[in-house]
Order: structure tokens, then sequence, then C-alpha cells
């Protein structure tokens, strides 16, 4: 057995040299955490005006609080769906052999629990008629945990006559809560076989992550004089649900929100939406999901040119 441990520790070092030699799967995922929703940014500058800042205040709302699927990160299986390895005797680690584990899991290994509803106060300052700078904050409660989240970010903007469109690049950052069973998995290169076996070593993680995703959003709405307005916008980004040994459950997703905004006064605006939130799968294996939600949105104008 100390011929074995001997080594294990030699292909870790060559690990760290070559990287490919290492991988790691995430077994099965718990975690606890807030979608990431933006507010609706629409441009309305009349024309004597060259800047404003607006206050966004934006609460949502979600009818599912569990979301269980496959997140295509879990390691190959053998015919019964099953990780198969064989125990070394008196070590840690664990062998698997090659040509066992060559299908793909098809079981259900990540559990996300959302909270029901979600705060949030950004603000927007438009200079220059074209570009903006924009930063917030947001908020939701899971049982007894606080969920807090900040942004920032930049956008370009265009406004015609009676149509605006906007480009919305920023960086959010927010915790997560998980408890995580993963495996790491190195090459033997003492092995005779081809393909060689592989060392798996299987480990479990529970804490919070403090993660940092970016997202992009294109925004188009109506700017009509009087009336009702209507947007669409559409968002990509990524949202981290989990992160062990220097590796990530990273997931990515798109965001559809579509509603009507009506100006109260020169200086308030009221906006109804509903945004669906398309989680992608990470891989071939993995499964997409949909997240929906409905919101209600006012937004004030600070500084306001005249």
């Amino acid at each position: 057995m100390k011929k074995a441990s001997v080594k294990l520790l030699i292909s870790c070092l060559a690990a760290q040299i070559i990287s490919s030699c290492s991988t790691f799967n995430f077994q099965r995922i718990e975690a606890e955490g807030a979608p990431i929703r933006q507010p609706v940014r629409l441009t309305d500058l009349p024309e004597d005006e060259n800047y404003r800042l607006t206050v966004h205040t934006q609460f949502s709302y979600n009818g599912d609080s569990l979301i269980s699927v496959n997140n295509g990160q879990h390691t190959p299986v053998n015919a019964d769906g099953v990780f198969e390895v064989e125990p070394v005797s008196g070590e840690t680690y664990f062998l698997e052999r090659p040509g066992i584990n060559e299908f793909d899991f098809e079981g259900e290994n990540l559990f996300w629990e959302i909270p029901r509803w979600q705060a949030g106060v950004d603000f927007d300052f438009i200079f220059a008629r074209s570009i903006a700078f924009t930063g917030g904050l947001g908020y939701s409660k899971l049982r007894e945990r606080e969920l807090w989240r900040q942004n920032a970010g930049i956008a370009f903007l265009r406004q015609n006559r009676d149509w605006a469109v906007r480009l919305d690049a920023g960086l959010h950052n927010y915790q997560s809560y998980h408890r995580s069973e993963y495996v790491e998995r190195s090459d033997d290169f003492f092995s005779d076989e081809v393909p060689p076996d592989r060392f798996v070593e299987f480990f479990t993680t529970e804490g919070v992550s403090e993660n940092l995703n970016f997202s992009t959003t294109l925004t188009f709405n109506t700017c009509r004089p009087r009336g009702e307005d209507y947007f669409i916008s559409a968002s990509y980004g990524g949202q981290t649900l989990a992160s062990a040994s220097g590796t990530s459950s990273e997931q990515g997703y798109m965001a559809f929100m579509a509603g009507i905004s009506n100006n109260i006064t020169r200086y308030g605006r009221l906006i109804f939406g509903g945004r669906l939130m398309n989680v992608i799968r990470s891989s071939e294996a993995g499964q997409s999901f949909l997240i929906g939600d409905l919101f209600v949105q006012f937004d004030i104008n600070l500084i306001d040119q005249e």
C-alpha cells in the first residue's frame, strides 16, 4: 500500500503541471440563492434633456421555490446508472477502471431553492443622451437567510422620436449557500492500461460562496409623448450556484422581459411586466429549465434637467 501511496503522490504532483490530469465533477448540489434579476431600464428623454438620474425600485414574485434538474456535471456512470469505483485497501482514494462508466447520468443532481419574492433598488445616471452608469442592490429572504446582491455597469443608448434602444453590460456580486458532493478524477500515469486507470477521491463541502458574474442586456421601448409605452428586453449572463477547490457550478441563462409603462408625472413612471429566465444546460447531458416571475417597478427621476 505504501507503493500505491507514492504513486498517488507522484500523480498528483504531475497533475499540477499537466492541467488536463485532474477533472472535477459535481455529483450533487443543494443550493440556496436568488436568481439574478435586473430592473427594466427604459430610455425616454425629452428633447431638451441631456442628463438624468433615475432610481428604479422593483418587486418581483415567482410561484416556484424549488428546482430539481440534471446540471450535466455528474460523472459518467455504468449501465445501472451508478458511478462505479473500486476501493483501495488502507487508502482514502478509489480506482476507476476504464470501460466501466461510459453512460451519461440521467437523474437529478441539482436542487436549487429560490425565494418567492425579491426587491431591488438601482440607480441609473444618463449623460450626453448616449451613455449611462448603473449600480444597485437586491434583497430577498429564504427562511432565515438574508440574500443580498450588488451590481454595477455601463450602458449605451440611442433614442429616436417614438422608440429607443439600449445596451447594458454589468457585473453582479452575490452570495449563494450550498452543500456539494463532488469528485476529483486523476489519470494514473503508471497504469499499463490504455486508457489508464483513474484515481478518484470523494469530497463534501458546505458553506457560502462569493460569486461574481457578468451579464449583458438589450432593451427596446417605445417613448411616445402621451399614453402607455411598451418594452421588450433580452439578457444573457451566468449564475454560480456552488464552488469548491477552484472549480464552480456555473449555469448560463437567458432572460426575457416584456411589459407596459406609464408616466405618472414628469418625475415618475410605473411599470408592469413579466420575466422568463431560461437557464441553459451546461452540457449535452444537462437539462435547461425555466423560471418565471411577475414584477412591478416604480421609477423616480431625482435629477431631471428642465
